[in-house]
C-alpha cells in the first residue's frame, strides 16, 4: 500500500515493492522509468536486491498532487502486470 509521509520538508507518497527475481525487478524498474518519461514526472527509486522503494511528490510544491496519485496507480498496474506474466508462463 502507498502511504503518505513527511520526509524532511516534503509530503510524499511512498511504497515498497518486493519482486521475486532480478528479471521481474528489471522489468518493473524499466516500466516505471518509461512511465516517468511519458508523464514527465520522475519518482525517486531506491533498489535493494529485489526490493524497490518508490517515493512520489511534486518537486515544485514538495507535496503530493493529483499527478502523483495518478502515477502511483499506474505503477501499481505495472506491478500487477508482473503477476500476469508470472502466472501466464
Amino acid at each position: 500500500k502507498w502511504i503518505q509521509m513527511q520526509i524532511d520538508d516534503k509530503i510524499c507518497l511512498h511504497r515498497k515493492y518486493k519482486l521475486e527475481t532480478i528479471k521481474f525487478l528489471l522489468y518493473f524498474v524499466n516500466e516505471v522509468i518509461r512511465l516517468s518519461e511519458e508523464m514527465d514526472h520522475h519518482p525517486e527509486i531506491l533498489i535493494s536486491h529485489t526490493d524497490t522503494t518508490i517515493t512520489l511528490f511534486t518537486h515544485d510544491l514538495n507535496d503530493v498532487t493529483d499527478r502523483d496519485i495518478l502515477m502511483s496507480k499506474k505503477i501499481d498496474e505495472i506491478f500487477e502486470d508482473i503477476n500476469v506474466i508470472k502466472f501466464g508462463r
